[in-house]
Parts: C-alpha cells; structure tokens; sequence
C-alpha cells in the first residue's frame, strides 16, 4: 500500500502509545535545536555587513584578497562562521594554539 492509496482511505487509524509520542518528540526538539545552533554559528553577508558596519562589497574584497577568511558554501548561500569573523575584528581574544 503506498501513500497515495492511504490518503485516500478515509477510514485511516493511527495508535500512538506514550513512549512513542515522547521519543518522537524528543527526536523534533534535538533536531530543532541543531537547526538554532547552526544560526548561531553562521552568518550570512547581509548580517556581517550590518553587525560589523561594513559593506557587503568590503567584505568580498577583503575575503578575496585574504584579509579575512572565505565564508562557506552551503547550496546557492555564502554563510560565514561567526568565530571567524569576531577574530578579525577582536584579535586579541583569539584562542592560543
């Protein structure tokens, strides 16, 4: 039976007991929370620009003459670790390596 004919099927009956409830759940916030973790890593040109008070053109460039570090592809989308740019703009509180 594939989906189409259960969406069809008006007389369609689902049993949930309690511990299958809880771990699905769980498993919606865990996912939920490693999707609010990678926003707070990344960061896209338009936030940089607007957080660091720069332009978005100064960012390329710098980026493209290695000033500071290229930001990471994720599909279409440019993302910029955060970590990375704070230490452009805060050297000094760089870990030690």
């Amino acid at each position: 039976m594939d989906i189409k004919e259960l969406s069809n099927n008006a007389q369609i009956q689902v049993v949930l007991n309690i511990a299958d409830l809880k771990e699905l759940f769980l498993e919606w916030k865990d996912d939920n929370n490693r999707n609010a973790n990678i926003a707070d890593e990344y960061m896209t040109a338009d936030e940089v620009a607007i957080k660091y008070h720069v332009s978005k053109t100064t960012l390329w460039r710098n980026v493209k003459n290695g000033v500071w570090p290229a930001p990471i592809k994720v599909g279409r989308k440019a993302l910029y670790r955060k970590s990375d740019i704070d230490a452009v703009f805060n050297p000094s509180k760089q870990l030690p390596l």
